[in-house]
């Protein structure tokens, strides 16, 4: 796994503490502009690393009675886009109708050409039937799904699987204009469409293939449940909740971004983790300084 750990920063206790805090401020800072959506994205990165963290109750309590349906798991999976629902007048649904389908057509197949260091082959026919063995950290270029045509990847994966069971580590960031989604995947026996690493980053359902070796590499994808959305699209019926006649991708800022990715690193370490709850208890108020725990 010391792939994995080329692409995670040696943080110390204190200082995931400090990156926890700077996200439980940004989720307080969007639950008071009644930014609710984006709120919860936030502060359920901070759950997924310590459900007990001072003052995440209190964020929460704010969006109980707020619906959570965006990020609840869905057999979709990943397919479905966490956009939140917006009012647009007839006129603007209209104008929005072809550019949808485009993007709904440039989701079926996602493509990708990157570069970094490893070997690592993927081989699958959704994830229920797939050969993937190796380790690699890489950043690329291409086209992802979620409305991101034109994105960056940066993504690390070690293991091995074979048909729908094996031991698996994975984080992964991807940006574009459809917004940003971390995911991160430390899997071991038999992979669900419903574990939360499908829900978050990868298709369950998808076809492709990818690999790479030495330092560069490519990968290639088919989404059936992408074919669906874009054909029920043609009626207006959108599986994905993707199209831009009613939603929109969510509002954060660029530091929130990088919030986001940070906690996914940290969230793929089991050594970090540990390091951090060892020490929770002994850490001082966040963001104030501190000792190097």
């Amino acid at each position: 796994m010391a792939t994995l750990a080329a692409c995670t920063p040696n943080y110390s206790a204190f200082q995931i503490d400090q990156q926890l805090s700077k996200t439980l401020g940004a989720a307080q800072f969007h639950l008071g502009l009644r930014e609710y959506e984006e709120a919860d994205q936030l502060a359920r990165a901070i759950e997924s690393i310590d459900p007990k963290y001072p003052g995440l109750d209190e964020v929460n309590q704010g969006l109980r009675n707020r619906s959570r349906d965006l990020f609840a798991a869905s057999l979709l999976g990943s397919n479905r886009a966490r956009r939140k629902q917006v009012e647009r007048d007839i006129s603007s649904r209209i104008l929005r109708y072809i550019p949808d389908r485009i993007s709904d057509l440039f989701d079926i197949v996602t493509l990708d050409a990157h570069s970094g260091i490893g070997g690592f082959g993927d081989v699958h026919l959704t994830r229920a039937i797939q050969f993937v063995g190796g380790a690699r950290v890489v950043g690329g270029l291409g086209s992802y799904s979620k409305r991101n045509t034109i994105g960056f990847q940066l993504q690390a994966d070690a293991g091995a699987a074979a048909m729908g069971i094996g031991r698996y580590r994975f984080v992964g960031f991807v940006a574009g204009p459809g917004g940003v989604y971390t995911g991160t995947g430390n899997t071991s026996g038999v992979q669900r469409p419903m574990d939360r690493f499908y829900q978050d980053y990868r298709d369950y359902w998808g076809i492709g293939v990818s690999a790479t070796a030495g330092f560069v590499g490519a990968g290639v994808e088919l989404h059936p449940v992408q074919v669906v959305d874009f054909l029920l699209g043609l009626v207006a019926i959108d599986v994905a909740n993707d199209d831009s006649s009613h939603s929109a991708p969510l509002r954060l800022l660029t530091s929130e971004r990088d919030l986001l990715q940070e906690l996914a690193r940290i969230r793929s370490s089991d050594e970090l983790l540990e390091r951090y709850l060892r020490n929770r208890d002994k850490l001082q108020s966040p963001s104030l300084g501190g000792p190097s725990l």
